[in-house]
Formats: structure tokens, C-alpha cells, sequence
């Protein structure tokens, strides 16, 4: 099944353009005019990542990441495009949950290999917890199973 990337920019040209890049690699594109249309999407469906401008009319990208990760607790991988990469910005966008900052305008070249790394990533990590949590739940299925003899043993 293929990956679904919400693109969130209120500019129509570049949700064109970016959903041609990402379509073209096989991924599942949405599509968002403003940060609210994309708290509107989210509550219908979670993407595997979300990619979103950082200069739009209302809610900017980092306004759209704070709520992302605080407010709803979503934790996919946010990719922020703007025409500012100096490490102040680079840092707050960070603090307010964005994975990577990159720099617009930008090409498939840049962004397709952007994309694959923090969704393998993300991938990774979702596998190493879902493997803990069954490790935890069978361990204490199991020392709940042992507590369970032991106490029919004693009458």
C-alpha cells in the first residue's frame, strides 16, 4: 500500500508541483490550502507524513506543527519548506516538532531522497515499538500466568 504525504501550502502551483514530484515516486498525495484545511484532513485520516510551507496566510507551518504534535499528539515526520535555513529558524522549527527544514525553491532530486530517509526512519521506529510493546505485554502475560499457578500451588 502506498505512503500518504499531506502537502499543506497555500500556493496552488507548488501543491501541484510537489504532488507531481511525490506522485511520480508512487506515494499517496493529499493536498491542504492552509494550516486549518489541514487540521481538517487530519481529522479524517492520518497521513505518514506531512509536508507544509512555513509562510501561509493564517496559521504558519510552525503554528501547523505545534498543534500537530501538541494538541493531537501526532508524531509522523513534518518536513517545513522555506526560504530561510539559518540555524535559528532551523532550531525553532525543531522545537515545534518539524523533522527537517528545507530550502524552497526546491527540486525532486532534493526532496524525494528527504522524504524516503524519514519515512524509513519513522518506519524503523514504529516496528522497534510495536515489538516492545508485544515483548512487554508477553512478559507480563507470562509473570501473570506464573502468579496465577503459584497462587492455586499454595491451596
Amino acid at each position: 500500500m502506498a505512503q500518504t504525504i499531506l502537502i499543506v501550502d497555500d500556493d496552488a502551483g507548488w501543491l501541484m508541483l510537489l504532488g507531481m514530484m511525490l506522485q511520480r515516486e508512487g506515494y499517496t498525495v493529499k493536498k491542504a490550502t492552509s494550516g486549518r484545511a489541514a487540521l481538517e484532513a487530519l481529522d479524517l485520516a492520518v497521513p505518514d507524513m506531512m509536508i507544509t510551507d512555513y509562510t501561509m496566510p493564517g496559521m504558519d507551518g510552525f503554528e501547523l506543527c505545534r498543534n500537530v504534535r501538541e494538541m493531537r499528539g501526532l508524531q509522523f515526520p513534518i518536513i517545513v519548506l522555506s526560504g530561510r535555513s539559518d540555524d535559528e529558524f532551523v532550531q525553532r522549527a525543531k522545537q515545534v516538532g518539524a523533522n527537517e527544514v528545507l530550502l524552497v525553491p526546491i527540486t525532486a532530486k532534493v526532496l524525494i531522497p528527504r522524504v524516503q530517509a524519514l519515512l524509513a526512519s519513522a518506519t524503523e521506529t514504529s516496528e522497534v515499538s510495536e515489538t516492545r510493546a508485544t515483548e512487554t505485554s508477553e512478559v507480563s502475560q507470562s509473570s501473570t500466568g506464573a502468579d496465577m499457578t503459584e497462587a492455586k500451588d499454595e491451596n
